[in-house]
């Protein structure tokens, strides 16, 4: 019977070497697979990382050649300014033609009239 028991002891145990070693090998092929797909996840981390890196610097060329709004306010502040001395120039230009073509006897005093009282300020 001691045998028998001692055979019976050696199968359990070898069934049991088989079974860790079962789980062994599925261990290490989940394990294979997890690498795997850590190395698919850090390639994919590193492109992220350079299409961030391109976007930055894109982004800061933009930043750096950008118009402002106070910038544009300023310069359209200028450029009406300009404009507005243009017209007052040219205003008196008119008025200075008017008196001259009045006193010359080519426009009536009405006409006079008339056409000054196109002026682009009150």
């Amino acid at each position: 019977m001691e045998d028998e028991a001692k055979h019976e002891i050696l199968e359990a145990v070898s069934l049991l070497a088989e079974t860790v070693q079962e789980l062994s090998d599925k261990m290490d092929d989940g394990f294979e697979k997890v690498n795997s797909r850590i190395g698919g996840l850090d390639a994919r981390v590193n492109s992220l990382d350079s299409k961030t890196t391109s976007l930055e610097s894109r982004l800061g060329r933009i930043e750096a050649t950008m118009v402002t709004k106070n910038y544009l306010d300023d310069k359209l502040g200028d450029l009406k300014g300009d404009m507005v001395s243009m017209m007052r120039k040219e205003d008196r230009q008119v008025g200075r033609l008017v008196d001259v073509l009045t006193d010359k006897k080519v426009l009536t005093a009405a006409e006079s009239r008339d056409v000054r009282s196109f002026r682009p300020f009150p």
